[in-house]
């Protein structure tokens, strides 16, 4: 059976140190009238992770309330103190097979002990670029680095049906250069769109989903992005996507090549850097006959495909053959 923790399981009075911290943590949580999630870590990888599995009927548990429910196979997805009792019980046995990753850290040297134990059976990274930054980062790594990405629900991201009569796009700003993305707004503007601007961190699900409905292409401004999770339930609403794709990420004195939309295909967008590429862009995307986002997510970015490849990696994977799983995952993603 598979477990799926990003939180420590209960061991008993004299062992499971790691169990009692997190409890002590979430209690003062608690008092302090913090809210506590359904799904813990990263809210939206756990969800696609729980559900997806759900969906296959697959035989899993999520955060099991103590050790005798723990699965002999482990996928800690994030959480300091899940990932150390997991490594301390693969060391001991009760674990047989234990993948971790992607929302353990932001690199691999802040806590390479931890990372690179040799407990860890495979390290799952969301992308191919942060699988190489990784393993550029901790060379410990290589050859037991994969690729996962998570799901989107596509139910929740179904369109609504219709597109809007009049040319709509809807701008995602997170962190663009300030000039670059007011003159792509009003670029976007002469060439007869109307425009609409959502800002990180000022919207939610529902505004978000009701947004893309209200548009015929997102144009999405983040520098890097290590999966994309908003630009896959775009896609899922059949909203195509521009990006705009500097390729690089500086982190503590180091500059790594990166993109902003690791999985973007022919058929749910295109990049530019500039604005003047950006106008070329618009306009191939205003005639296009070859986007086709939604199909492309129920093909390879649902919650049950991913479960599925998950699953894979867990049982179905013989490690030494990770290059082969590697490239097998990646091919359906890119152009």
């Amino acid at each position: 059976m598979l477990s799926v923790l990003n939180q420590p399981v209960r061991e008993g009075a004299l062992l499971g140190i790691e169990y009692f911290i997190k409890r002590g943590q979430r209690i003062v949580s608690r008092m302090r009238g913090a809210h506590i999630p359904r799904y813990t870590g990263h809210a939206a990888v756990t969800r696609s992770i729980v559900e997806g599995l759900q969906k296959l009927h697959a035989d899993f548990n999520y955060n099991p309330s103590h050790l005798g429910e723990l699965g002999s196979h482990v996928f800690v997805p994030g959480g300091h103190l899940a990932l150390r009792q997991a490594i301390r019980l693969r060391r001991r046995g009760v674990i047989r097979r234990l993948l971790v990753g992607p929302n353990i850290c932001i690199l691999p040297s802040d806590m390479p002990k931890l990372v690179g134990a040799p407990e860890i059976d495979l390290f799952l990274c969301n992308s191919p670029w942060t699988r190489d930054m990784y393993v550029e980062d901790l060379p410990s790594l290589a050859g037991r680095c994969g690729i996962w990405p998570a799901g989107v629900d596509t139910d929740f991201w179904a369109p609504s049906g219709s597109k809007p009569e009049k040319l709509r796009a809807l701008f995602f700003r997170k962190r663009p250069p300030v000039t670059l993305f007011d003159e792509c707004v009003q670029r976007a503007q002469r060439a007869g769109f109307e425009v609409e601007v959502l800002v990180t961190g000022k919207y939610n699900l529902d505004g978000y989903r009701n947004a893309l409905h209200r548009s015929n292409l997102l144009v999405h401004f983040v520098e890097q992005e290590s999966q994309g999770i908003s630009l896959a339930e775009s896609w899922a609403s059949d909203t195509p996507t521009l990006v705009w794709n500097p390729e690089w990420f500086h982190w503590q004195g180091k500059n790594f090549p990166t993109s902003s939309a690791p999985y973007l295909t022919k058929r749910t967008g295109l990049f530019f850097r500039t604005a003047v590429a950006f106008s070329r862009v618009l306009e191939e995307a205003r005639h296009s006959t070859q986007f086709a986002p939604r199909a492309w997510v129920l093909e390879n970015m649902s919650d049950e495909a991913c479960a599925q490849r998950l699953l894979d990696l867990m049982f179905g994977v013989n490690p030494a053959k990770l290059d082969d799983v590697i490239t097998e995952i990646s091919a359906g993603f890119f152009l």
